[in-house]
């Protein structure tokens, strides 16, 4: 396990990804989320993923989530994801996020930084066995809301942050 959430770290570039890409092959659980690591390289991500077969633990920073197809599909067994970002995607770019396959084993997602309603379409193929679901830095309208919810029937932790 590899967290370093809470963690005051300075980004001296990405580096220490590709170092653990090339020579880990054993990791159960990698945080790196919210703990500012913005040169993190998509491409270290996904070999890292594809080397670690036993990982069902991701939590990655604001990485955009259209950047992320080609992880997700090399980590068919997560059961907890932490996703990266909707925002500053155009159109093209926010159809191939909304288009993910998300990994069929999840039970806990969060993240989803800025995801509009348009994104249901990739977490409620999940929804049904999704036991923690984390919508606080979300766009979802409360249409939306109501409709993912609808499809959660496991679930038992909920974390939202409604505007007034």
């Amino acid at each position: 396990m590899l967290s370093l959430e809470d963690s005051v770290v300075i980004d001296a570039g990405g580096e220490w990804l590709h170092a653990l890409a090339q020579n880990n092959s054993v990791l159960e659980s990698l945080n790196f989320a919210v703990v500012g690591l913005d040169s993190a390289s998509v491409e270290d991500l996904a070999l890292l993923v594809g080397n670690c077969k036993s990982l069902v633990s991701l939590k990655v920073g604001e990485i955009d989530m259209a950047n992320l197809a080609g992880v997700l599909r090399k980590a068919p067994f997560l059961k907890e994801l932490g996703t990266g970002t909707f925002s500053d995607l155009g159109d093209e770019r926010m159809r191939t996020a909304v288009s993910i396959k998300l990994p069929e084993h999840l039970v806990s997602l969060s993240g989803l930084w800025a995801m509009p309603d348009a994104g249901l379409q990739m977490v409620q193929p999940v929804a049904a066995n999704l036991k923690k679901l984390d919508l606080t830095f979300t766009l979802l309208s409360t249409r939306g809301h109501c409709e993912l919810l609808s499809h959660c029937f496991a679930l038992e932790e909920l974390e939202v942050c409604m505007l007034h």
